[in-house]
């Protein structure tokens, strides 16, 4: 089995790749450890001026969470996942370096369940005006409120069902 992610330093630029081409790489609980263990040293290798990050294959940059692992999980591996992807987009956010993405193909996020969207408005409107770290504790707060939706477990349901959602709305 491949790496998830990988790192390739090139005349000062890393080139940091998502590693799951088979997956559209989808970011599953291991490819986020693996972004975060990545990213976090690139910020003090002298050797690196900048980052390019990128997706493996010829199909999508990212198609977003790995729907497909998600489906079995139950609700402590959704809280283990959640503290995975934190670290992992909190790694690459603070990285100093300068950063792009080499996005192709897809570069998808699911959702659009009334449930997130009415609570992702509402971390919105409460958390514009915070400081960071408050910000994303209110973030934090409407995620776990969706993670334990109906609408969650129907979106995933549908997705791996190959068919349209039914919205519970709740």
């Amino acid at each position: 089995m491949s790496e998830p992610v990988r790192v390739a330093v090139d005349a000062g630029v890393a080139t940091v790749t998502l590693n799951r081409p088979e997956a559209r790489n989808a970011i599953s609980t291991e490819l986020a450890i693996a972004l975060a263990a990545a990213f976090e040293p690139l910020t003090t290798d002298r050797a690196v001026r900048a980052v390019v990050l990128t997706g493996a294959g010829d199909r999508a940059f990212c198609a977003g969470a790995d729907l497909r692992e998600r489906g079995g999980f139950d609700d402590h591996q959704w809280f283990v996942q959640r503290e995975a992807f934190r670290r992992a987009f909190g790694a690459v956010r603070r990285c100093p370096l300068p950063t792009v993405a080499a996005v192709f193909g897809y570069a998808q996020i699911a959702g659009n369940a009334p449930t997130a969207v009415r609570l992702a408005k509402w971390a919105i409107d409460l958390g514009a005006d915070l400081a960071r770290e408050a910000g994303l504790e209110v973030e934090d707060q409407a995620w776990r409120r969706a993670v334990k939706s109906a609408d969650r477990r129907e979106g995933i349901a549908a997705w791996n069902e190959r068919r349209p959602p039914i919205w519970p709305g709740e």
